[in-house]
């Protein structure tokens, strides 16, 4: 995901919520804070349910974030095999430069 904000925003510049996560100090788990998630994960709620949902949000694991899934021509690598991805328009947390690349 690195590399992506990269390419979309530019060298050493964060997009989305990125620059709102924090890491916990082993590492092992991140948090943002109830502000962030309300304007970048509930954006689309109404306010009073969304800092109720906010408030309830817990550290996630650190592991999901860095899954990949390497493609191979045996598996599912091969350009005629249609990909289909619904973007977000709403999402602040991934813009939609970045859903789209």
């Amino acid at each position: 995901f690195g590399q992506l904000q990269e390419l979309v925003a530019g060298k050493g510049k964060l997009f989305g919520i990125s620059p709102h996560i924090v890491q916990a100090a082993d590492g092992l788990t991140s948090t943002v804070s109830p502000e962030a998630a309300v304007k970048y994960f509930l954006n689309d709620v109404p306010r009073a349910q969304a800092e109720a949902a906010a408030a309830r949000l817990t550290p996630q694991p650190e592991g999901g974030r860095f899954i990949t899934s390497p493609t191979t021509p045996e598996r599912f690598g091969r350009p005629e095999i249609k990909k289909l991805y619904i973007e977000a328009l709403m999402d602040l947390s991934v813009v939609l430069p970045a859903q789209r690349l």
